[in-house]
């Protein structure tokens, strides 16, 4: 007995997705005469799947990923860094009293702002870095250095986001962030030390 699932592109271009069972019938001479089985369309299985993984490793309001992915990816990073003798600087970014925005304004308009400083973060990284969520109000970007001094002028990049005033739904803000870093290896070896 054959089982497996597999991908096929559709007339329409698409993807879809098949599961097939099937089990070979031989002769008296252990010579295939036929193959009997069938298949089973199981596309609306896997996006649901798809969807629940995404659901489990991404921020449903900024699209960025979570802890949980997080996790994964500083693990990832270490065994591979470990190998090469690399360095690379995870930065925790805290917006200062968020609880407030969020208590005098609402959480929607909360919502937008967060989603703003997601975005803002985005142009600050490359594709080989990390950007996250950590928390409510807490981004997380892990980036490749060479020294302290590319750990420092990320750090200011980050900062200078923070110089301005954000715009959310035509009311002006003037936001601060608390921003500090743990440099692997030197300030720990595992992700819960870092």
């Amino acid at each position: 007995m054959v089982e497996y699932e597999y991908r096929f592109r559709a007339k329409d271009g698409e993807y879809k997705w098949l599961y097939t069972r099937a089990k070979a019938i031989f002769n008296e001479k252990e010579k295939p005469l036929q193959l009997i089985g069938s298949n089973t369309y199981i596309h609306p299985r896997k996006v649901a799947e798809e969807n629940m993984a995404h659901l489990a490793y991404y921020d449903q309001l900024t699209g960025l990923p979570n802890r949980f992915r997080l996790k994964e990816s500083m693990n990832q990073r270490i065994e591979e860094y470990k190998k090469d003798y690399r360095m690379f600087a995870s930065i925790l970014i805290n917006i200062n009293n968020f609880k407030k925005v969020n208590d005098i304004l609402g959480h929607e308009l909360g919502d937008n702002l967060l989603s703003q400083v997601a975005d803002k973060l985005r142009t600050l990284t490359d594709p080989e870095d990390f950007l996250g969520r950590f928390g409510g109000d807490e981004f997380i970007i892990m980036v490749d250095i060479k020294d302290h001094e590319d750990l420092e002028h990320k750090m200011k990049c980050v900062a200078d986001l923070f110089e301005y005033y954000w715009q959310v739904e035509g009311r002006s803000f003037h936001i601060t962030a608390s921003i500090g870093a743990a440099i692997y290896p030197q300030d720990g070896q595992t992700r819960s030390e870092i």
